[in-house]
């Protein structure tokens, strides 16, 4: 019976609760990804959810946290796509100098990244994979595949700021 409380209260006030994580986060894909962590860090707990006023509480309190934290690590780690690299060419008719832009993007991640951090950043950017289907192609965890692709973006980031 707990079971249903959990689900219904989810069904029932889904738009609200993800209007709650929106409002912080500005962000409609990372809002969803809130309400589906919190639904999923409230599953174990679905013995002890008696009421759905409980039910309500609990994931109101589960996503407003882990709203936060998702924003807060997004404010320390800005999301940087390579595509946001090749974005800052200055716009210009003279294609050698852009050409050259676009060399010196392509150098920085062929110089800078391990294999590894180049093979995922390919996989990622440009293949549109994600860090789930990439980590089960290399036989690893998805958090060990954003790790190496927010420092193979650190690595670029640092590096193209020093140069332009």
């Amino acid at each position: 019976m707990s079971e249903a409380i959990l689900i219904d209260t989810f069904t029932r006030l889904r738009q609200r609760f993800r209007a709650l994580a929106s409002h912080i986060l500005h962000d409609e894909a990372e809002a969803e990804d809130a309400l589906q962590d919190a639904f999923c860090r409230l599953w174990p707990r679905r013995e002890t959810i008696d009421t759905p006023e409980m039910a309500k509480a609990l994931a109101i309190t589960t996503i407003r946290h882990l709203s936060i934290d998702r924003w807060r690590r997004t404010q320390q780690t800005p999301h940087f796509a390579l595509n946001e690299a090749v974005d800052s060419i200055p716009d210009t008719d003279d294609t050698a100098e852009r050409e050259a832009w676009i060399a010196e993007v392509v150098r920085l991640v062929e110089s800078r990244l391990t294999d590894l951090q180049r093979h995922i950043l390919y996989r990622k950017e440009y293949d549109g994979l994600t860090c789930e289907a990439i980590a089960q192609e290399l036989q690893m965890q998805p958090t060990a595949v954003r790790m190496q692709l927010s420092r193979a973006r650190k690595a670029i980031r640092e590096d193209w700021e020093q140069q332009v």
